[in-house]
């Protein structure tokens, strides 16, 4: 699958997203994409209605570097907005 593929894939409202993608799961909680450059987990701290969306206020916990490369820009995956 594409980078475009799974971007799409992940804003998606599917119950399973990461379905055909290859991950890993970090101390049993969170997922890692195998081909992610690098990755953060967050604690949630607070939600916010906003309109049809909701503002997530987390704090970082941990972050790792797999793979150096370049990142992928919303642009770049085909999408205007990610919101």
């Amino acid at each position: 699958m594409s980078w475009q593929g799974n971007s799409a894939a992940l804003i998606t409202k599917n119950p399973n997203k990461l379905a055909g993608i290859d991950y890993s799961m970090q101390q049993n909680i969170y997922p890692v994409l195998h081909d992610a450059l690098s990755w953060v987990a967050c604690a949630v701290r607070n939600t916010v209605p906003a309109g049809d969306s909701t503002l997530v206020i987390a704090e970082v916990i941990e972050a790792g570097i797999q793979a150096e490369g370049n990142s992928l820009t919303m642009n770049e995956a085909g999408f205007r907005h990610a919101g």
